[in-house]
């Protein structure tokens, strides 16, 4: 039986291990348009926004040439990526068999999450695909607007992400945020800091969301 009828999953460190191309991409566009290198750090700082917001942060003179540069080198580099989590593909049809709702809800740009789904082969597990502002944050609106088309209650509706910051737009949202600890980039001390609910393995998970 399942505990929710939507589970909205976040990509990056929670569905496949997405970041050390997504900084590579970065540091090489940067390097492009701006001659200077970047370090993951101050990458970081700019994470929220959607791409095109986060590359105006950090190139200067920005430009829509450098966006486009971004999303072919994302495109190469993810050629290396080709499979998400071990896990997921199991845990998104056990899903989908209990009849569950599935959306994908990701800061991305909509090129990046596309190039993504389709690399990690999974365009056909995800729906809707709901994407990231150049403005700042949006996963919270994005939560009120799935809990509005499929007219169900809040608690009806829990977020798998991977950071401080996807539980407490969750929460903004009033929903459930059940947090994943499986990625080498995750702080999970710090999530563990605010929300109980933080799953070391997907397969702990699973059974939470299919009691």
């Amino acid at each position: 039986m399942a505990a929710f009828k939507i589970v909205a999953f976040d990509m990056d460190g929670t569905l496949a291990n997405t970041f050390p191309i997504i900084f590579k991409s970065f540091e090489r566009t940067v390097k492009t348009y701006t001659g200077e290198d970047v370090n993951d750090q101050t990458i970081h700082e700019t994470f929220g926004l959607n791409e095109q917001g986060m590359l105006k942060e950090l190139i200067p003179n920005y430009s829509p040439n450098a966006l486009q540069t971004f999303y072919e080198d994302y495109a190469d580099e993810h050629k290396k990526l080709t499979k998400p989590f071990d896990g997921i593909y199991e845990l998104l049809d056990n899903l989908h068999h209990a009849k569950v709702i599935t959306p994908l809800v990701t800061g991305k740009g909509t090129v990046s999450a596309q190039i993504s789904l389709k690399s990690l082969g999974l365009k056909n597990y995800l729906s809707p695909v709901l994407t990231g502002s150049p403005a700042g944050p949006n996963k919270d609106k994005n939560f009120e607007r799935l809990i509005s088309q499929y007219k169900i209650k809040p608690s009806e509706m829990v977020y798998i992400g991977d950071t401080v910051g996807d539980y407490k737009l969750s929460k903004k949202a009033g929903i459930e945020c059940y947090s994943a600890g499986w990625a080498p980039s995750t702080k999970v001390e710090d999530i563990k800091a605010v929300n109980p609910h933080v799953f070391m393995t997907i397969k702990d998970l699973q059974e939470a969301l299919l009691k």
